[in-house]
């Protein structure tokens, strides 16, 4: 008879349990914190991709709470951000901060948003913002790079430098180990003239892209063509 009685209380007890872990279960997975970043360096026009950081580069990083398919509102929740494990910020709802990438960072960087004490727990999300070097790429736009005999043209279209316009950038062209001086007043383009150039003749084309502000910020690429 006791046994009948205690696998009827228990019986009810998981009865009345399993809805409440049920639901507690569901209010866990239905919270998600998502953290968007945006760096602030230059990348030419009709780049479509994720513009990526280089070292001293601002980002902008944005932390949402979703409750249950809605934004949360956290305004009065302690917001911490983390660098590498390293606390960079934190206060009353911080939301958005912005971070410099480090001049000495030779890797990517891991960030953490924590928001604390959110319906009795602490909540966390952590994301790799990828850290790259300035690129300079020669847009060469010659088949199997044969070039004619005559005027040619290449543009250089430099990636991820900390600046707002070319007109912060140093671009110094070559043209077979000799610098060509002459881009008619666009220092991104090189106008090259090969008239007279042999069927077969090698041509290498290089180009730097620096920094005026920064001696340390550049990037190089060499492209080698051959006269058809």
């Amino acid at each position: 008879m006791h046994k009948l009685k205690f696998k009827i209380v228990l019986s009810l007890v998981m009865l009345v349990a399993t809805p409440l872990l049920a639901k507690a279960a569901l209010s866990q997975t239905n919270l998600e914190l998502l953290i968007s970043w945006q760096a602030k360096n230059y990348v030419p026009s009709a780049y479509v991709g994720k513009v990526l950081p280089i070292a001293n580069t601002p980002v902008i990083m944005a932390l949402e709470l979703i409750d249950n398919k809605k934004i949360a509102d956290i305004s009065k929740k302690e917001v911490r951000w983390f660098a590498n494990n390293q606390l960079i910020q934190s206060g009353i709802g911080l939301k958005n901060i912005t971070f410099i990438i480090p001049t000495t960072r030779s890797g990517d960087e891991n960030i953490k948003a924590v928001v604390i004490n959110y319906r009795g727990t602490n909540l966390e999300k952590s994301i790799i913002i990828p850290v790259v070097n300035p690129e300079v790429v020669i847009n060469a736009p010659y088949p199997d790079k044969k070039i004619t005999s005559g005027i040619n043209t290449f543009i250089a279209l430099p990636y991820f430098f900390n600046v707002n316009s070319l007109a912060n950038l140093a671009f110094t062209w070559l043209a077979n180990n000799q610098q060509v001086t002459d881009t008619n007043g666009n220092p991104d383009i090189l106008t090259l003239d090969t008239t007279g150039g042999l069927s077969g003749n090698q041509i290498i084309v290089s180009v730097t892209a620096a920094n005026i502000n920064n001696d340390l910020e550049l990037a190089k690429q060499i492209s080698i063509l051959e006269i058809k």
